[in-house]
Parts: structure tokens; C-alpha cells; sequence
């Protein structure tokens, strides 16, 4: 895959709330680009500095992601099977016990 500089491309997503790159913002607008924050509003306190919420062309909360990217609880984690300790020791899914072991 091969970047393209900034004057190519049409939208830009960004996924922060630090105030410090509505100037980023601000600057890719101006050439054209359509710029959406995506960040958290809804917690207390909000982690999305207000300038850069309002610099944005679309503002979405995290909140509202969470129906079309969580997993249900229920069905586990797929990849991983957990063993002795949480988070010590660990393999992969369908390996078998003599299979190396991550730590």
C-alpha cells in the first residue's frame, strides 16, 4: 500500500480528542479535506476538547460505535484460550498443549 500526501485524499478520520490537533484540523479543511473526530463526549469528564469537536466536520462519540463493533460478552474470545494465570500464559486457539507457550 502506498501513502498518499495530504492534497490526495478526501476525508480523514481521526481518532483522539487532544486539542492540540485542531490546528491539523484546521489545516486539512482548508484544503479540502472533510475531517471526522471520533472520541468520547458522553464520559465524565469527556476526553474531546470542545475546539476540536466543534473544528470537526463530523463528530462521532465512541458510545454510539459500540452497537456496530462490540462482541457480545457471552461469546468469548475466539482467538484466545486462557490458561493458568489471566494474562501470564496463553496459546493460541487450536494448538495443542505441546505447542509453544506465550508469556
Amino acid at each position: 500500500m502506498q501513502w498518499k500526501s495530504p492534497e490526495h485524499i478526501d476525508q480523514m478520520v481521526l481518532f483522539s480528542g487532544n486539542g492540540n490537533l485542531r490546528s491539523l484540523v484546521e489545516t486539512m479543511q482548508r484544503r479540502g479535506v472533510r475531517v471526522t473526530i471520533i472520541s468520547s463526549i458522553s464520559t465524565q469528564p469527556s476526553v474531546i476538547a470542545d475546539e476540536l469537536r466543534r473544528q470537526a466536520d463530523v463528530f462521532t462519540d465512541l458510545i454510539d460505535l459500540r452497537p456496530k463493533s462490540a462482541r457480545d460478552p457471552s461469546e468469548g474470545d475466539p482467538l484466545l484460550v486462557t490458561r493458568g494465570v489471566l494474562g501470564r500464559n496463553f496459546q493460541i486457539a487450536g494448538e495443542d498443549d505441546s505447542g509453544p507457550e506465550m508469556d
